[in-house]
């Protein structure tokens, strides 16, 4: 049973007859992730987790670590709000799984002013059964994660004076599971001499925790680093015949703090003017690392380009876009990409979500396949909604394991 606080309580001390000793807390900060905490003695214990979802078939499963006093936690997250929650422990010791008894407890409410979502189903069979972490940029600005039928299961949002108007340009999910992380920023592609408190914010799932690094010159998008640390994009203002010209560079900040420039878009592109949009030359706005082959995928949306730059010595390996590119197109009659926003690199080719520039063309999610010996790019495939979509900042494509593109 619960009392009105959603604890789960007991006569004897939490101790109930399937053997186990559990505690199941509600957040205070994002009321739709349950910490459970519990005990049994075993020796050894090879596994403990627990299984949860809306009801007895238990969906997910999130795995427990050892805590103090020969105890496990688990953070539940992926209920909606308002939700009765079914949730059962285990633990697995010398090849025996011991199971506990269901129990419930029932979610917290959304806040009153979050942003509605919704969502349109042409085809159930091929929906992703998965959930999307991302932002909504509205005012305020929140970062959320959506399941599958639009329900925000976790949500954030920024609680300072100085909120109105600033927009979260990007949010991961942290490289150990346990955390979001997202960059917000006023004047989200802009050039705002103005801005105050653009930072990287990292907030535990459950809330209890929240560290921020202020970055006062970041642009866009980030990456964590496998050592710790993050690699963030900047601007890089520079004078060019007396005028401040705004380009970026990559900086790749330490765990302490210290800060090593990788690559710089100057070193790179010669400056055109005819290039500089919203008080931007490059307006770099993507960054994805590649571990094992240690490189760096930079795009930039006003030079229409995406670079592959060494990550150990800042060198670009190519270029894909038109104007800048080292790539022709075959056929020559297709089009390159055009103000891009995120993309993914493939085995053999490259992925992009291709705002364009034309709201009556709209946005498109293309398909490249690349040909390293001739130097060659080919379209392989693209999706243009029907009437057509115009997305003209931000953007995302991911193409799932099983040839799915989202």
């Amino acid at each position: 049973c619960t009392d009105p606080d959603g604890q789960i309580v007991d006569d004897d001390d939490d101790v109930v007859e399937d053997g186990f000793e559990v505690e199941a807390t509600l957040s205070e900060v994002i009321p739709t992730v349950v910490t459970v905490r519990w005990s049994r003695d075993l020796d050894p214990v090879d596994e403990a987790y627990v299984d949860f979802g809306k009801g007895t078939d238990y969906a997910y499963r999130a795995p427990g670590k050892a805590v103090e006093d020969d105890q496990y936690e688990a953070m539940l997250v992926g209920i909606p709000a308002s939700t009765d929650l079914h949730f059962r422990v285990a633990m697995v010791s010398g090849g025996e799984v011991f199971e506990g008894d269901d129990r419930t407890m029932t979610t917290g409410p959304l806040p009153s002013d979050m942003t509605d979502v919704t969502v349109e189903v042409f085809d159930e069979a091929r929906m992703h059964k998965g959930f999307v972490v991302t932002s909504m940029i509205t005012d305020p600005s929140w970062v959320v994660i959506l399941d599958t039928d639009g329900n925000v299961v976790w949500w954030y949002h920024e609680d300072r004076e100085e909120q109105e108007g600033r927009s979260i340009s990007r949010v991961r999910l942290s490289r150990d599971g346990e955390a979001i992380v997202f960059l917000s920023m006023d004047g989200l592609g802009t050039v705002n001499e103005d801005i105050v408190g653009k930072h990287l914010t990292r907030i535990k799932l459950d809330g209890s925790e929240l560290i921020e690094i202020d970055t006062p010159d970041t642009h866009n998008d980030f990456v964590e680093l496998p050592e710790g640390g993050y690699a963030i994009l900047q601007e890089d203002m520079r004078q060019v015949e007396n005028v401040d010209v705004y380009g970026d560079h990559l900086v790749e900040i330490a765990p302490d703090g210290t800060e090593t420039v990788i690559w710089s878009v100057w070193d790179h592109i010669e400056y055109d003017p005819e290039e500089t949009e919203y008080g931007m030359w490059s307006h770099v706005n993507a960054v994805e690392l590649d571990e094992d082959e240690g490189v760096y995928y930079i795009g930039s949306r006003n030079l229409s380009t995406i670079f592959k730059v060494v990550r150990a010595t800042g060198e670009v390996l190519w270029k894909f876009g038109d104007v800048h590119g080292d790539f022709d197109m075959v056929p020559a009659s297709e089009e390159f990409n055009l103000y891009q926003h995120q993309f993914q690199i493939l085995d053999d080719g490259i992925l992009i979500f291709d705002n364009r520039f034309d709201p009556v063309e709209g946005s498109r999610a293309i398909q490249f396949d690349l040909d390293f010996d001739e130097m060659e790019a080919s379209v392989a495939w693209e999706y243009i909604a029907d009437p057509p979509l115009f997305c003209v900042g931000l953007g995302d494509v991911t193409r799932w394991d099983n040839g799915d593109t989202m």
